[in-house]
């Protein structure tokens, strides 16, 4: 039966150019696009202030076919060779550009960045000091820190000057949910990104947790805290959408019970599932109120006794000596 990835392999993507190199680069910045060639100078121009002399690759892969649009325009302008620029025949969908970008980098280790986010202009010298306390073959993704805001143009948010501290990442880490969030300035291993066979559409709209939970399966993750060197631009897109969010909290809830294994006791097991339940309320308020300012309907809200709020707070402590616990990370400089 072909994967997703085996698909993806059949659809044209025309070259509108590609870079050249004469020694195969370690690192290349893959950015999928669609229709925002406004926000997508600023992504790229982000990766171009600190890879001055770095036998880097930026490739971009466009699931807008039409040729001659703003976007080719302003790609085809840049003067850079370290560029590559992809037009897809089809519509791919983001999870499908994903996957056919990563495929078509020839980088050993893939960043990944969305076309309307920026990195911090210190990011790639903080990610070559994470790899340099971490030399390790069994690590398959570095994941930074990142800010959110909605602005626009250039001006990312201010940071305070803090230490970049980092920790693994485990299987079990996930029950908490979504701990690595957004794959923004994600760094990973293309060897095991093929290993997983990539993104997988059919775990919509959940697809990010899908590739994390399988990916941490393969090798070890690190994840970066306290200092951002990355930014996500707050935009309206299907991730607001009611319907969207729901569901993805609800298949996060049904791969959670299939991480639970034989190693957790059966009453740890029946109190996680109650908990995800009233997880679906914390999350659905919280996205309403925070994103959107206005009130969730009654309807899409799970009625919670007060033993269900025990229990909520109960994991919330639970997670919270989990990640502590397990720390066994170290201090960047």
């Amino acid at each position: 039966m072909n994967t997703d990835i085996d698909l993806f392999e059949e659809i044209v993507s025309v070259p509108i150019r590609k870079a050249q190199f004469s020694v195969m680069p370690k690192f290349s910045f893959v950015i999928p696009t669609y229709k925002r060639g406004e926000l997508l100078r600023y992504a790229i121009e982000s990766i171009l202030i600190q890879v001055a002399g770095e036998n880097v690759e930026i490739l971009i892969g466009d699931n807008n076919p039409e040729r001659q649009d703003i976007t080719e325009q302003y790609v085809s302008s840049l003067t850079d060779n370290r560029i590559s620029y992809y037009k897809h025949q089809k519509n791919l969908g983001a999870a499908g550009n994903w996957t056919r970008v990563c495929q078509l980098a020839q980088g050993e280790w893939i960043i990944m960045l969305h076309d309307d986010d920026m990195l911090y202009s210190d990011y790639f010298a903080c990610l070559k000091k994470v790899m340099s306390a971490y030399p390790y073959n069994d690590i398959v993704g570095i994941f930074p820190t990142f800010n959110s805001a909605a602005f626009q143009g250039i001006d990312q948010p201010q940071r305070k000057d803090e230490q970049i501290r980092v920790r693994y990442i485990h299987l079990e880490d996930f029950l908490e949910g979504c701990v690595l969030a957004c794959p923004i300035g994600m760094c990973i291993r293309k060897k095991a990104f093929l290993q997983i066979k990539g993104y997988d559409t059919k775990a919509y709209p959940s697809i990010d947790y899908d590739f994390y939970v399988r990916l941490v399966q393969v090798g070890k993750i690190i994840k970066q805290y306290g200092y951002p060197t990355a930014t996500w631009r707050i935009q309206q897109n299907d991730s607001m959408n009611k319907s969207v969010m729901l569901d993805c909290v609800r298949q996060v809830s049904d791969m959670q019970d299939k991480i639970l294994t034989i190693r957790h006791r059966e009453w740890l097991k029946s109190l996680l599932k109650r908990r995800n339940r009233v997880f679906h309320n914390q999350h659905v308020a919280f996205w309403y109120n925070e994103m959107r300012h206005t009130q969730p309907e009654q309807g899409d809200l799970v009625d919670c006794s007060w033993f269900d709020d025990i229990i909520f707070k109960f994991f919330r402590i639970y997670f919270v000596l989990h990640r502590h616990l397990r720390i066994g990370g170290k201090t960047i400089k």
